[in-house]
């Protein structure tokens, strides 16, 4: 078998872990570049508020599976009021920093993303969940696609933040703002540093486990990063990329453990369809409840329902944030959980 991801636990098969994704992210290029002037504008939040259904929220309602497995492989008591008062309660305090300072709650954001979802493709795919390597890796990858909106369409990217109003002064540059030729060339020095990292590592994040079909997934990325607006290229990551390959990891684990308790070998069959049933219906009024959240939130945040579609995709970025906060938590334990496991160790391969 033609061997994908590598979730640590075992292994996706490789049209599985890139079909999906691939397919979605070209069709998505060609539509933008086919529609006509202003389509993509005009559509754009709209693409982007929908990755909260398709994926989005749900691969974070999830966390509730993950928390009472993690808690069972610890040896610790699970308690559901426990794992939902810390959970909330850690939103709140982001909400918290949100309200009191956007802007430098926004640049911690896309810095935590950044980490949060490189490591998600470079820690299962090396078995490790610290190292320098490992470090060097996730921040590489995560980095770049966090700052593609920012390097190649750096107009848009002022514009949104103003219609946000996360600063004073409408739409005058933040002081952090670099500029787009510093913005480019950061970008630039972090797909290098990609590159160089996944070759001195000798193995790739996501591909066949290999450097050069990490690489080749690099190169793959890079014309959908330089030409997708920002909204459309944000959430087409966090909804083909990074949340369906965090539901094939879960429903590798679920097999896994089925398999274990069974004394068979997993196999990646119909682990398409299992990642889908995780995320979209499994835990379906956990995703809901956090869906249907986002309308106090915004009415908090703006005063007032009705002021745009665009100023919501702003509320949907501070939402994704408090959200990131525990998810990224969880999902770090997971990642140490693994390493230091026979699962983590490759003790079992879905092939």
């Amino acid at each position: 078998m033609i061997n994908g991801g590598d979730t640590g636990a075992g292994r996706v098969a490789w049209g599985v872990w890139h079909g999906g994704p691939w397919l979605v992210a070209w069709c998505l290029v060609g539509a933008v570049l086919a529609a006509p002037a202003g389509w993509a504008d005009a559509f754009g939040p709209w693409f982007f508020l929908s990755s909260v259904l398709v994926f989005g929220l749900s691969h974070g309602a999830a966390d509730v599976w993950l928390a009472r497995r993690l808690s069972a492989c610890e040896g610790k008591t699970w308690s559901a009021t426990r794992f939902v008062i810390s959970y909330l309660a850690m939103m709140c305090l982001a909400l918290v920093v949100w309200a009191l300072a956007p802007l430098p709650a926004f640049a911690l954001f896309l810095l935590l993303t950044a980490w949060h979802w490189g490591s998600a493709e470079v820690v299962p795919s090396r078995g490790r969940a610290t190292g320098a390597a490992v470090v060097a890796q996730s921040m590489a990858r995560g980095t770049w696609v966090i700052l593609a909106p920012f390097a190649w369409h750096t107009d848009q990217v002022v514009a949104l933040l103003a219609s946000w109003g996360w600063w004073p002064g409408g739409a005058a540059e933040p002081a952090f703002w670099l500029g787009q030729g510093g913005w480019l060339a950061l970008w630039w020095l972090a797909v290098a540093a990609d590159l160089l990292a996944t070759g001195a590592a000798g193995r790739g994040h996501s591909g066949d486990g290999s450097a050069g079909a990490c690489r080749l997934e690099i190169c793959l990325l890079l014309p959908a990063a330089m030409l997708l607006p920002p909204l459309w290229w944000v959430g087409l990551y966090f909804m083909a990329f990074h949340a369906w390959r965090h539901g094939l990891r879960l429903a590798l684990l679920k097999k896994l453990d089925s398999a274990r308790g069974r004394r068979r070998s997993a196999t990646d069959r119909g682990l398409g369809q299992e990642a889908c049933r995780l995320l979209l219906l499994d835990h379906r009024g956990y995703w809901l409840a956090a869906a249907l959240l986002l309308v106090p939130v915004g009415w908090w945040w703006h005063g007032r329902l009705g002021t745009g579609v665009l100023s919501w995709t702003g509320t949907y970025v501070m939402w994704l944030a408090a959200l990131t906060v525990p998810h990224a938590l969880l999902v770090r334990r997971l990642d140490h959980r693994e390493a230091g496991s026979a699962i983590g160790g490759g003790g079992y391969d879905a092939s």
